[in-house]
């Protein structure tokens, strides 16, 4: 017959106590990981988005004198980056676009469309508005800025809220990512 003794089968509930405690902040601090990586991804798909759509609103805005055509571009492109880039913001709320433009010479600051909402609801999308001088030094240089907003989780996507349980709630964050192009 083996024996055992009493202080070694005790000291084996205290290992699987010590493994499965550490073994929930190793998960805990992995899926962060995962939801930071995603949120990062979020976040530069968003800025070239809006880098992509001011430089393309400038190329627009070189060629014609229709504001109204340049904001449009602006949004346009906006859309597709996303949806090339898997963004789907349907179910999310939507994204929010704000263009401003200046034209050289001309000190006045227009905004060739209204803020507008790609594929959402009004209520869910946190307005991204420049502020009248954000990117405007001087009226010497044409220049166009374009402002995305988008949420950083709402039922699901585009980052899924995993550590919500535990007090980590990104549900009311939100990509706010601006981008001046000049107008040549």
């Amino acid at each position: 017959m083996i024996r055992r003794n009493a202080k070694t089968g005790r000291r084996h509930g205290v290992v699987l106590l010590e493994f499965i405690v550490a073994l929930m902040v190793v998960v805990i601090l992995f899926v962060a990981a995962i939801e930071f990586l995603i949120a990062m991804t979020v976040h530069q798909t968003v800025q070239a988005a809006a880098v992509e759509a001011a430089r393309e609103a400038a190329k627009v805005a070189a060629a014609t004198t229709n504001d109204t055509l340049v904001g449009d571009e602006a949004e346009e492109v906006v859309e597709q980056f996303l949806l090339v880039h898997g963004l789907d913001l349907s179910a999310n709320g939507g994204a929010r676009i704000d263009v401003k433009l200046r034209r050289a010479g001309d000190p006045t600051i227009t905004q060739p469309t209204a803020p507008a909402l790609i594929r959402g609801d009004t209520t869910n999308v946190p307005s991204c508005v420049v502020p009248a001088d954000a990117f405007f030094p001087s009226a010497t240089q044409g220049r166009i800025s374009v402002s995305v907003c988008v949420l950083a989780s709402r039922n699901g996507t585009p980052v899924p809220n995993l550590l919500s349980t535990l007090g980590l709630d990104i549900s009311s964050m939100k990509f706010e990512v601006r981008s001046l192009a000049l107008i040549e």
